[in-house]
């Protein structure tokens, strides 16, 4: 008698294909997790800062409420003008309070006008923030900062007029090492950030 010859089974195409989707996307996981220097992850919180500060403008002009960040040498924070006075904004994630990462040693510098700012942990503007922008806008500006006593007070304002206050800020290694970044905020429109020379 003559058996039927056993029928080796191999893998479809499809599976093969299903198989190197996943070891790719694995690897692809574990490259970005693993391999990221501090250079870009310096580089990814400029890049946030410059989209945060971008909604924020753009939620001032749509809501009609005034915007402002309060910056420190270790993160930055966002606050709203309600009933007279500077607030976190309540339930808004994207606009929570947040700290350069440990890891990175990095320190954040604000410049108005070519002068540094001296920024600090508990107080707020040490400088008033300067008012390139219409009449109304300057008042306005003055007038929030006047107003806000207690609590933290943003150095940098987003006006509901679409006006925000111009500055350049440097995200920086503490000990110069590595890549430095500046991210320039005009007085009208979006912000954007460059690598610095490793000389500047």
């Amino acid at each position: 008698m003559r058996t039927a010859p056993a029928r080796c089974r191999g893998f479809t195409l499809i599976e093969l294909m299903v198989v190197i989707v996943i070891v790719g996307i694995i690897t692809s996981l574990a490259a970005l997790s693993v391999g990221r220097s501090g250079d870009d992850q310096l580089g990814e919180e400029v890049r946030r800062l410059a989209a945060l500060c971008e909604l924020a403008s753009e939620e001032a002009i749509i809501t009609g409420r005034q915007f402002g960040v309060h910056l420190t040498p270790q993160g930055y924070r966002f606050l709203v003008y309600r009933e007279g006075q500077w607030q976190d904004p309540q339930d808004d994630r994207l606009l929570r309070e947040r700290h350069l990462p440990e890891e990175l040693d990095a320190v954040l510098r604000l410049y108005v006008d070519g002068l540094a700012v001296v920024l600090d942990e508990e107080s707020g503007v040490q400088k008033t923030p300067s008012k390139k922008g219409s009449v109304q806008g300057q008042e306005q500006e003055q007038g929030l900062l006047a107003e806000a006593d207690e609590g933290p007070r943003p150095q940098l304002l987003f006006l509901s007029s679409g006006e925000q206050s111009p500055a350049e800020l440097v995200f920086a290694p503490r000990f110069e090492r590595g890549q430095s970044y500046l991210l320039r905020i005009p007085p009208l429109g979006r912000p954007k950030w460059e690598p610095l020379d490793a000389q500047g």
